[in-house]
């Protein structure tokens, strides 16, 4: 199934792989607290 077919809202929800995640969490904690990048 391709990741467009997928039932999901693209307006709240991000579809990534988890190389992906670790990188994007990891720039968030660069810039932000803990508690921030967390939520972000």
């Amino acid at each position: 199934m391709r990741e467009k077919d997928l039932p999901f809202d693209r307006t709240k929800h991000v579809c990534y792989t988890k190389n992906a995640k670790k990188c994007v969490q990891k720039l968030l904690h660069r810039y932000y607290d803990e508690p921030m990048a967390a939520e972000l």
